[in-house]
């Protein structure tokens, strides 16, 4: 890929591994955007974005939530690029069980977490001010520099001990994967919305399995949901594997 790349989030997670494989400029929480209004980039990836918990989120530090998801991403479209890869999140969608298509129209009241909301924002700034965008909404993403959580957890620790209970449901993708599809979507010119999913979700309960390890499970679910991912196999059918094949997959080469 040319290296007249912009690849924000690079301290950690999918923004440092990609920034790590196509090289490029990084941008960090220290780097100031206004300073880059200068320069032109072909390709943008803005992974940045600010996770914190929604029972951390309150009136006292609302606005500079709003700040890193929201303002950050009016702030990276005002950079001159050709073609913009916005980093969204399949939670945005309801948790009916229902499958869940890139076309749909999401009614924000049904958003899961004020996290979602902020990135069904972005999503809408993205569509309205990028002329080529590419919004990926990735099931969980699985990689060498996942944030500390239960998945990590129970890759980690020789003990975990988990907020989640056993029948949680997640869907997983890895980085790898992630990287290949923007690679080949950007050579394929293409845009719009994609869920980048595997093909199933697999239970807590199971993946402890997988790890062969004793886990203290919690009182909380999580469900990923039924999330519809043949758009996403059209360009890369390794989504067409399932979430227990790219566990298996991360924990060899890990």
């Amino acid at each position: 890929m040319n290296s007249n790349v912009l690849v924000t989030g690079t301290r950690g997670g999918i923004g440092k591994y990609i920034h790590e494989h196509l090289g490029g400029t990084g941008f960090t929480r220290q780097s100031n955007p206004d300073e880059l209004k200068s320069r032109s980039f072909d390709i943008i990836i803005h992974c940045a974005c600010n996770y914190m918990p929604t029972r951390l989120v309150t009136s006292q530090n609302l606005s500079q939530y709003y700040y890193d998801n929201v303002i950050l991403t009016e702030k990276m479209l005002q950079i001159p690029h050709r073609y913009f890869v916005f980093f969204s999140t399949v939670d945005i969608y309801p948790g009916d069980g229902q499958p869940h298509f890139e076309d749909e129209i999401v009614q924000a009241d049904s958003v899961r977490s004020i996290y979602s909301v902020m990135k069904l924002i972005s999503e809408s700034v993205v569509q309205n001010k990028a002329k080529n965008y590419l919004i990926l909404r990735p099931a969980f993403l699985i990689g060498p520099y996942m944030r500390r959580n239960n998945l990590l957890k129970l890759f980690k620790d020789p003990h975990p001990v988990l907020s989640l209970d056993a029948s949680s449901l997640y869907n997983v993708i890895r980085y790898s994967d992630v990287l290949e599809f923007i690679s080949l979507a950007i050579a394929r010119k293409e845009t719009g919305i994609f869920n980048l999913a595997s093909a199933d979700s697999i239970s807590l309960a199971d993946i402890a399995d997988i790890t062969g390890k004793k886990v203290v499970f919690g009182a909380h679910h999580y469900e990923t949901g039924n999330i519809a991912n043949q758009k996403a196999t059209q360009v890369l059918p390794v989504f067409n594997g399932t979430s227990e094949k790219a566990i298996r997959e991360f924990l060899a080469e890990a």
